[in-house]
């Protein structure tokens, strides 16, 4: 254990932040020069003696390796170990340019008022930096947490573990803190607003990122100043089907407001908002996929407390917005959709919904008589569940599920001939696999087959919509064809649907809307 004291700072080689060479490397293999302290010691003992205290005013370590040696990836749940470095009881602390390359936990700072951490990169394994009872402003710059030293692989135990149980920063109650310039990869939370016992946090949070989390931002508790989160990129977990990139919970009673941020990747909500006493502000940000499993998940779900969502931009997709029964109050203005903008609104006057576009297409009963929609990623987006994201392949495509539907509108009491353009592979084909209305079987799907494929079905009295459900054999491209990487479930590919109910009657286009 070391001790650094009042005015002295624990100083290496390094004057930028270091790292223990390219790639990834496994233990057998670390490249490590310059300045490196080999940490054995809390091994067993997670609320010990930490490696490295700071303790008194001006304390600092700057320029260090970091490692510990008896880490190995094949240990699951990781050995458990003190603090690699712990400030307290001092003012203007420091940690700077360092490589915290594996320890159990990184950085804890309490009762450390206007600390400052600058240039550490590593990969912490249950916490990175965690900050509590700093009730001075204290500073975060330039963090690269990321998967060093690691032969990663998202499904491989030791790096599942981590992103089911790691958070890469933690904030209790600390006041005005400023976070800029942070990059954090493959933890449960990326950035984790929490009251450790002493209250929540307030301040800016400026162009910070998270990749491969499940929440890439979780917020459980903060003061009721908020938190100013601008310029962040946020990434839900790799392989995954459950990730909410921003998740505000009941007990945070602050605003929490985002400007500017984008998210992407294999996420199931974006933006999860369930604080009654809470209040959400989303502008200028965008969303670029969600809805991975197909179940018409919402971009932003508000589910408690006020909103306000605006200018935002938004791909193609069933539901952009969400607001449920509880929520007080809602402002929905000014946001542009790749296809119509869907708001699911239950609290009709008390939100305000306008000027969002393209506004949701309601077509005529002459529409109706005979019309086709082309699977391209933007008029059917609305219509469907359970479906992959629109691809090229025969002029515009998407692939469904196992288990997709299709709702359509249509006239009342008419009979329809329904034609569906599908690629069908073997993979999907059982006895059972076909095109559904109910338990009635529309189009049978018997064989591997390119082709349109048709059938009748009749509409009830007073009926408006049609639901199409899509019964196949679920398939994993890189289990079934050679040379494939695609992991994903799929069924079949749907190209066009046509409905004719008139025959000689023009057919109205739903892609054109002419």
């Amino acid at each position: 254990h070391l001790t650094v004291r009042d005015g002295v700072i624990l100083k290496g080689t390094y004057e930028a932040p270091p790292t223990n060479g390219p790639g990834n490397r496994t233990h057998q293999d670390v490249d490590m020069k310059g300045t490196v302290l080999m940490a054995y010691a809390g091994k067993n003992d997670p609320e010990g003696e930490p490696f490295i205290r700071l303790s008194g005013n001006n304390a600092g370590v700057q320029g260090l390796i970091i490692y510990y040696p008896d880490w190995l990836q094949e240990t699951v749940p990781p050995i458990p170990y003190s603090p690699c470095i712990f400030g307290t009881g001092g003012n203007n602390q420091s940690v700077v340019n360092c490589n915290l390359l594996n320890p159990y936990v990184g950085i804890k700072f309490h009762s450390s008022h206007r600390m400052h951490i600058s240039g550490v990169q590593g990969y912490p394994i249950k916490t990175g930096i965690s900050i509590d009872e700093c009730y001075d402003i204290c500073r975060i710059e330039n963090i690269h947490f990321w998967p060093y030293n690691v032969n990663y692989n998202a499904e491989n135990p030791y790096c599942k573990w981590i992103n089911q149980n790691g958070t890469a920063f933690e904030f209790g109650r600390t006041d005005w803190q400023y976070c800029t310039n942070t990059f954090c990869f493959g933890y449960n939370a990326g950035y984790r607003f929490v009251d450790l016992g002493h209250g929540g946090c307030n301040g800016s949070f400026l162009c910070i990122g998270a990749d491969s989390c499940v929440n890439a931002v979780s917020v459980e508790q903060i003061q009721r100043m908020g938190l100013a989160i601008t310029n962040g990129e946020f990434v839900g977990r790799w392989s995954s089907t459950d990730s909410c990139t921003v998740d505000v919970k009941p007990k945070a009673d602050g605003k929490v407001s985002l400007v500017n941020c984008t998210f992407w990747g294999p996420i199931d909500t974006c933006i999860r908002s369930a604080a009654p006493r809470g209040v959400l502000s989303v502008t200028g940000c965008n969303f670029v996929s969600w809805n991975i499993n197909g179940d018409d998940s919402p971009a932003i779900s508000l589910r408690e407390g006020k909103a306000v969502v605006s200018e935002n931009t938004f791909a193609a997709n069933t539901l952009h917005v969400d607001v449920q029964k509880n929520v007080k109050t809602a402002v929905i203005t000014g946001n542009l959709a790749d296809n119509d903008f869907a708001v699911n609104n239950a609290i009709g006057r008390k939100a305000n919904i306008r000027g969002n576009m393209p506004e949701p297409f309601v077509p005529s009963p002459a529409n109706l008589v005979n019309y086709t929609l082309d699977f391209q990623g933007d008029a059917e987006a609305s219509m469907i569940r359970g479906f992959e994201g629109a691809e090229s392949r025969f002029g515009g495509m998407r692939w469904s599920h196992a288990d997709s539907a299709v709702t359509l509108p249509v006239l009342p009491d008419t009979e329809y001939t329904l034609s569906m353009y599908l690629h069908v592979p073997k993979y999907a084909v059982t006895e059972t696999s076909g095109i559904y209305c109910g338990d009635n079987c529309i189009i049978r799907l018997d064989k591997e087959q390119v082709k349109t494929l048709s059938g009748k079905v009749k509409t009830g009295k007073g009926q408006k919509t049609l639901t199409l459900d899509i019964r196949v054999k679920g398939w994993v491209p890189m289990e079934n064809e050679k040379n494939s990487t695609d992991p994903r479930e799929l069924g079949v590919g749907v190209m066009q649907i046509k409905m004719e109910s008139k025959k000689g009657a023009p057919f109205f286009n739903f892609n054109r809307e002419k």
